[in-house]
């Protein structure tokens, strides 16, 4: 261990510094040593960044009536796993419902299972303490929560689904790892809680807690950005994250922000759990350093996918290649590849061009075509790449036409697998990229990202890319995949390196 600690008590010795965090406005009183009070009462000690989070994130002045009038309206709180989310939330929601008479509280997860089993945890924490006469337990399955005996208020769990609890006016709602919720889920979780507390003036928050996610994340990601960018207005945003440039596999590094190590989990057994059996290097980065991954498990990891990338200098400018295209649903953007095999028969893609939008394509293709002479062009036969394919294949005539001087009007062959066709070229580009490692690529910064994102179908026990489900676009991985199959399945056999 090298990264600089704080000593900060007798129980637990570590705080490292959160990358986010909201200064302490000592103009407002804070909830703090309320809460951890009622943790001690429990038999537990709040560590140093729950302390941190507490204190700053329940920071409230008196209202007229004496009632407490919350500083920030939202908290959004990203920790890696194993930091201790759910005794930070324990204490948060049990000193809510102490503290308010007649109020209901709700509580959720990434499945109303998830929200359960939680809810239970608490349950049964509360049970084995000094607190257990305090309130009335609740265990029907769906409804699982906890009633204060003498005054009435409530916190149950609910199932993160539309519509869920539209109608109520709860005075804290906790979200857990929201990185699983879909933005229309979130979005409508969200604007159902929202409008229903403005009718409590301040009085009511909306807590969120989860380790960070995919790119596919898009609800919790907007969120991130703003509570990083400090555009959201009432949300107290804290997080805990591996610094940008360290390395993931240094001990040294996990000391300097897993705000747990030192505390309630040792290095050894923080190291156990992420290089355990079945963890993926993608989960390891999202789950335990705590940052933004293209997808949850890629198809080839980020280190073996760079070990395939040639240098520049053995990447020809031009070859008797074949040029491939795809373009991403909702024409979001499209790629064009030069494919073809090396001297010693290995496959290479190489990233000719790759940008937003199509408007671009057609033309672009049309010039390579005139410039290059390559030995074909291919699409898949699916997806918005059609239509593309469709044009060069059918130009609009012109008054140029019969000069033969334009090239817009100039039709053109493009190779296009059937469905079965296409299956077999994701097979082959997989076997050889991800498994046999007998790909090779240009070590673009597009393609590499374009992998990251892929997302994989199985049909009739072929690997197909998955254009629809993949976390982002994928053009480039297509576009080569149908490239390398066009290259092996010319009729006309290929000749040697012509540039």
């Amino acid at each position: 261990m090298t990264a600089t600690v704080t000593a900060v008590s007798a129980k637990f010795r570590y705080a490292p510094p959160p990358k986010y965090a909201p200064k302490r406005d000592y103009s407002y009183l804070t909830e703090g040593e309320e809460i951890a009070r009622l943790q001690r009462l429990m038999g537990k000690e709040l560590m140093p960044w729950q302390r941190l989070v507490i204190d700053i994130a329940t920071e409230y002045k008196l209202g007229s009536f004496g009632e407490r009038i919350y500083h920030y309206s939202k908290v959004l709180i990203t920790v890696p796993r194993q930091s201790g989310k759910t005794t930070l939330m324990g204490p948060v929601k049990l000193h809510r419902i102490m503290t308010r008479p007649g109020i209901t509280c709700f509580s959720t997860a990434q499945t109303g299972k998830d929200a359960g089993k939680r809810m239970m945890d608490l349950i049964n924490m509360v049970t084995q303490s000094p607190l257990a006469p305090v309130f009335k337990p609740r265990k029907s399955n769906g409804s699982e929560g906890l009633e204060v005996r003498k005054h009435g208020s409530s916190i149950t769990r609910f199932s993160p689904t539309i519509g869920a609890i539209h109608g109520e006016t709860p005075h804290l709602v906790d979200f857990d790892e929201v990185w699983k919720y879909s933005e229309e889920l979130g979005d409508n979780l969200l604007g159902g809680v929202g409008p229903a507390q403005i009718t409590l003036h301040g009085q009511a928050q909306i807590w969120m807690i989860s380790t960070r996610g995919t790119a596919a994340s898009v609800f919790m990601n907007k969120w991130v950005k703003a509570g990083r960018d400090g555009t959201a207005a009432g949300l107290a945003y804290f997080e805990w994250s591996m610094p940008d440039g360290m390395d993931p596999d240094d001990p040294a590094t996990w000391w300097t922000f897993h705000p747990a190590l030192g505390n309630t989990i040792t290095e050894e057994a923080l190291r156990a759990e992420m290089y355990g059996e079945g963890m993926s290097h993608a989960e390891r980065m999202r789950g335990y350093m705590n940052v933004l991954t293209e997808a949850e498990d890629p198809i080839i990891t980020p280190e073996h996918w760079a070990a395939l990338a040639i240098t520049p200098e053995q990447v020809p400018e031009r070859f008797n290649v074949v040029i491939s295209y795809e373009v991403a649903p909702g024409n979001e953007r499209a790629a064009v590849m030069a494919n073809w095999r090396d001297v010693d028969g290995m496959a290479v893609s190489r990233v000719l061009h790759s940008a937003p939008g199509t408007i671009w394509l057609t033309d672009y293709i049309r010039r390579l075509n005139g410039e290059w002479a390559p030995a074909a062009i291919a699409a898949d036969d699916g997806g918005p790449s059609r239509r593309v394919t469709d044009e060069l294949r059918n130009p609009p005539e012109c008054s140029r036409h019969d000069a033969g001087e334009c090239r817009r009007c100039t039709a053109l062959e493009v190779m296009t697998p059937g469905m079965r066709d296409f299956g077999t070229a994701c097979d082959a580009w997989l076997t050889m990229a991800r498994d046999d490692k007998t790909f090779k690529h240009d070590g673009s910064k597009v393609f590499s990202n374009a992998v990251a994102h892929t997302v994989l179908r199985t049909t009739n026990g072929t690997e197909r890319i998955d254009r629809d489900k993949s976390t982002g676009p994928v053009a480039e991985v297509i576009a080569s995949a149908v490239g390398i199959w066009a290259y092996d399945h010319q009729e006309a056999e290929l000749g040697s390196q012509i540039f």
